[in-house]
């Protein structure tokens, strides 16, 4: 893996997300993929924040690299209220991401080769419907802690 492969966070970390929401909608979307968007869906959006204050030695340990970040995580999740979408109900899709969505959960599933969560907060919940679409879209915000793989640094 090259530097430039290693600093994707956003990448490493929707993806890392994605593949623990797998199973619980049919559409799973990340940022930055086509904006023909099906419902029912999560849509999955990371913001990486601020470097922690913790590094890794490089080449002969003159360099450092930080190797802790806060990043923002954003869920939104998206269901109609009417037609074969139905069956996939909004309260019970709230449920389900949010019980995939805590540390305990994470602990033994997590497979990113580069993002390793070290700490997952919820921060709030945005509610919202739009009445002439029949959409519910519910926003769930996390705080996150992660680490660097240290098998992700390049030799």
């Amino acid at each position: 893996m090259t530097y430039e492969e290693l600093y994707q966070f956003e990448r490493w970390t929707e993806e890392g997300f994605a593949a623990i929401l797998a199973g619980v909608c049919p559409k799973i979307y990340k940022s930055r993929e086509p904006c023909d968007l099906e419902s029912p869906r999560v849509e999955i959006k990371a913001i990486i924040g601020p470097a922690m204050n913790h590094s890794k030695s490089l080449t002969g340990g003159t360099t450092d690299a930080y190797d802790a970040f806060e990043a923002a995580l954003e869920v939104t999740i998206v269901t109609n209220r009417t037609g074969n979408e139905w069956t996939m109900n909004h309260p019970r899709l709230i449920g389900s991401v949010r019980a995939r969505l805590a540390m305990r959960y994470l602990i033994g599933r997590w497979t990113s080769p580069v993002v390793v969560p070290a700490d997952l907060r919820a921060t709030g919940t945005a509610d919202t419907f739009t009445d002439e679409n029949d959409v519910d879209t519910t926003s769930l915000t996390y705080y996150l802690l992660f680490n660097v793989a240290p098998s992700a640094w390049p030799t």
